[in-house]
């Protein structure tokens, strides 16, 4: 996540370690600028209209996908990610 709205660098929260095979569990949430995101269980959270105010004038999306981020590896690898069970709420 960005730590500001203009930031060009990212923040991490890193929560656990996956391998390959592994099936994962996560819960990403906004209410009132407090973002939580849990994975397995383990959570962290931040307040994102504290680290800027700007955040407050913005609109919010979270996807649900695969966004592989190795550009490391031999051209013909690949990465699969499968959902079995995914459930949207979206409150006013």
């Amino acid at each position: 996540m960005k730590q500001s709205v203009n930031a060009t660098n990212d923040i991490t929260f890193p929560l656990a370690t996956v391998d390959l095979g592994d099936v994962i569990a996560y819960q990403i949430k906004m209410d009132d600028g407090l973002l939580s995101v849990m994975v397995n269980g383990t959570s962290q959270s931040v307040n994102v209209f504290q680290l800027d105010p700007a955040w407050t004038n913005q609109t919010f999306y979270f996807k649900a996908g695969n966004y592989c981020q190795d550009n490391a590896g031999l051209p013909d690898e690949g990465d699969v990610v499968s959902f079995y069970h995914l459930n949207v709420n979206h409150s006013p």
